[in-house]
């Protein structure tokens, strides 16, 4: 039996797919480089804007920063993106940390005087005071941070969870390579959280099949170490600590890495999908369920442009309250004036309640703002058509 979650997730995804010609194209991954004092040398990071990152609009994004140079980028892009769509999550900005040497970056101790270990903590230091507040500078974000690594990456993740706690607003971290120097990040981490009576901040944690499949030393002190983890925090964890974790036991080291990603924005973002009973209730119910949402996460969180088109929409798809739709759409419009798909959207719904001046002058609008190569240009010059023949017959 499909879960009902799922089964909303789906219809919510069916919907948007009414819509998905009139999203932005996608963005081009950027690589930039900064002269970093703590390294003495020029460090590098990839950037990949969400769809409607626009520089003239009030948006601001969260920040999702990758270990792992680009690697992930497009993968984490096509989930969020899908999700986005969906009205399942935010949009995000992408950051793909480079390494010049991926052991020595990510790994916090020496281990057994091995030369090319321990360099977590200067890297750490280069993403605190160097590459965040680059990325503040140049781009739109809204304060909210996510740090996201994959095996030696996810031992880099929690590791920073404990050294510098406030740093990030969540963590995830796809099979953490925990047997690294004995326990010492499990041990770490234990302590950290033993500390804190409150720590509003998210963790997700995967395992897959290691030291099942491949039952040598590293695999199953990764798996005891995981296991360890997941048992202190399911029961002593601090209080406002949300910590989801999925032992994969069917899945591979590789594969928690590719599968990981979905369930950790999902599961961070529970309740962010806009509940139908809610855009009937009109825009100050979608007011509160975000205002609500922002306290579970900790940081203001508004609902994207695509989130709030398709509940305007919904009162024209379903027949319901054309002034309540009106309502929402206006708001979109004051907070992304540029988007071609809300003047559309308004043009509709102020047709359909008979206020044809009104529905020009957005359906002006929207041919303003897009492509006039676009299919959606030539709809919308057909809705304008249209509506100025309605216009005609009437006078």
């Amino acid at each position: 039996m499909i879960p009902k979650s799922y089964l909303h997730t789906i219809s919510c995804i069916a919907l948007t797919l009414l819509t998905l010609c009139a999203f932005p194209t996608e963005a081009e991954t950027q690589k930039y480089t900064i002269v970093s004092e703590i390294y003495k040398e020029n460090r590098s990071f990839y950037v990949k804007l969400p769809r409607t990152y626009e520089a003239g609009t009030k948006n601001k994004y969260p920040v999702i920063y990758l270990l792992d140079d680009k690697r992930y980028i497009q993968h984490y892009f096509n989930i969020s993106d899908t999700l986005a769509e969906g009205g399942m999550t935010p949009e995000f900005i992408l950051i793909g940390i480079e390494h010049s040497n991926r052991v020595l970056d990510l790994t916090p101790t020496v281990f057994q005087g091995r030369e090319g270990t321990g360099g977590a903590d200067l890297l750490l230091q280069h993403i605190e005071h160097e590459l965040i507040p680059e990325i503040d500078k140049r781009f739109k974000t809204n304060g909210f941070k996510i740090l996201a690594g994959h095996s030696l990456g996810g031992l880099f993740t929690l590791h920073t969870m404990q050294a510098k706690p406030d740093l990030f607003d969540a963590h995830f971290a796809f099979s953490p390579s925990l047997y690294w120097d004995g326990k010492t990040t499990v041990n770490s981490v234990i302590a950290f959280l033993k500390s804190k009576p409150i720590y509003h901040n998210f963790l997700y944690m995967n395992m897959g099949n290691e030291g099942l499949d491949d039952p040598y030393e590293n695999s199953i002190a990764m798996r005891n170490g995981y296991m360890e983890l997941v048992e202190y925090i399911d029961s002593e964890a601090p209080a406002k600590f949300r910590f989801v974790s999925h032992h994969l036991e069917q899945e591979y080291h590789t594969s928690t890495g590719v599968i990981g990603p979905f369930y950790a924005l999902r599961s961070l973002y529970r309740k962010f999908p806009l509940p139908t009973a809610k855009i009937k209730q009109g825009l100050d119910s979608i007011m509160k369920h975000f205002e609500e949402l922002s306290l579970e996460v900790g940081i203001e969180i508004n609902a994207t442009q695509g989130m709030m088109f398709n509940a305007g929409m919904y009162h024209l798809w379903a027949d319901e309250d054309l002034k309540k739709g009106i309502e929402i759409l206006e708001y979109n419009i004051s907070q992304n004036p540029n988007s071609d798909m809300s003047h559309d959207g308004l043009a509709q719904l102020y047709q359909a309640s008979g206020q044809l001046d009104q529905a020009l002058k957005h359906c002006n609008h929207s041919l303003q703002h897009s492509d006039s190569e676009s299919s959606n240009y030539q709809s919308y010059t057909q809705r304008c058509d249209n509506i100025k023949n309605k216009l005609s017959e009437s006078n």
